[in-house]
């Protein structure tokens, strides 16, 4: 993950180590900037890659639903245990 360029400049602070500002340090606040994934999509549509990310579509996999219902057991043990 990588700062977006929808990020705010305000985000953001320089802080100079040197008088002539040759050497600096950018520190950034971390709840305040937007972050984007740092991967382009193939199709150059960033949006559609992140809901593809987001909502797969793994009806085609094979093994999808044994591996589905392996995962829901082990959800499942998990939250009894925590109980």
């Amino acid at each position: 993950m990588v700062p977006s360029l929808k990020s705010k400049m305000n985000d953001f602070e320089v802080e100079y180590s040197t008088e002539d500002e040759e050497h600096y340090e950018i520190s950034y606040y971390i709840y305040k900037v937007r972050y984007r994934i740092n991967i382009e999509p193939e199709d150059y549509d960033y949006d559609a890659m992140i809901k593809r990310l987001m909502y797969p579509d793994l009806s085609k996999m094979e093994g999808f639903k044994e591996f589905c219902y392996e995962m829901w057991k082990r959800v499942s043990l998990n939250e009894c245990l925590q109980s």
